[in-house]
C-alpha cells in the first residue's frame, strides 16, 4: 500500500533505529503491507549491511551522488503507488505520516504538511530568495502554500513519474563530517 524511501549516507548508527520506528507507526496506523526502500549513497561506512539486516530493501550508489539523486533513484523503484520520502530531519516527520496518508486518500496526487515551529529553521541569509521562490511557486499553483520546500509529502508515484525527466537529481552532496583536528 505504501512505500518510504530514506536516501542515507554514512548513518550506520541510525539507520536501524529510523527502518525499525518507520515500520512501527506504519503497523500502528495500519498501514499495510508496505515496503522501506534506503538508498545508500555512497557510504564508507556499514550503513548498507545495517539496511540489509534491518529487513529493508537496498539500493546502493557506488559513491556520493548526492541527496536529489538519490530519492530520485529511490522513487524509481517502489512497488506501491503511495510514496513518502523520508528526509534529513526524520524523527521529525514520522508521526505525521497517518495524517499525510488519511488526506491523500481523500483524492489527491499529493499532499505537503508544512513545517512549523522549532522544527522550521528558515536561516535570513536565504529569506528574500525563498520569498521570491515562495511568490512564484504560489504564483503559477494559483494557491498560498505554506511551506514550499516541506519535505513532508505523500504523492502517487504513478502520477509524478512522467514529470522525472524534468526534476533536478543535484543538491549539496552530503559530505562526511571534517576530521577532528
Amino acid at each position: 500500500m505504501i512505500s518510504i524511501v530514506i536516501p542515507a549516507y554514512n548513518e550506520q548508527d541510525q539507520i536501524t533505529s529510523t527502518i525499525l520506528s518507520v515500520g512501527t507507526v506504519l503497523r500502528s496506523a495500519g498501514l499495510e503491507p508496505f515496503e522501506i526502500v534506503v538508498v545508500d549513497d555512497g557510504s564508507s561506512d556499514a550503513t548498507g549491511a545495517q539496511v540489509e539486516k534491518a529487513g529493508a530493501r537496498l539500493v546502493t550508489h557506488v559513491h556520493n551522488l548526492g541527496y536529489g539523486r538519490s530519492l530520485k533513484d529511490g522513487m524509481r523503484l517502489p512497488k506501491y503507488d503511495m510514496v513518502r520520502h523520508h528526509g534529513r530531519r526524520r524523527n521529525l516527520s514520522l508521526s505525521e505520516i497517518p495524517a499525510l496518508v488519511t488526506q491523500y486518500r481523500r483524492g489527491f496526487d499529493m499532499v505537503v504538511g508544512a513545517r512549523t515551529g522549532e522544527h522550521y529553521a528558515n536561516p535570513s541569509s536565504r529569506a528574500p530568495m525563498r520569498q521570491v521562490l515562495k511568490w512564484l511557486v504560489e504564483f503559477t499553483a494559483v494557491r498560498s502554500i505554506p511551506d514550499i520546500n516541506s519535505g513532508l509529502r505523500v504523492f502517487s508515484r504513478r502520477t509524478i513519474m512522467p514529470y522525472f525527466n524534468h526534476l533536478c537529481a543535484r543538491s549539496a552532496s552530503r559530505r562526511p563530517p571534517p576530521s577532528p583536528t
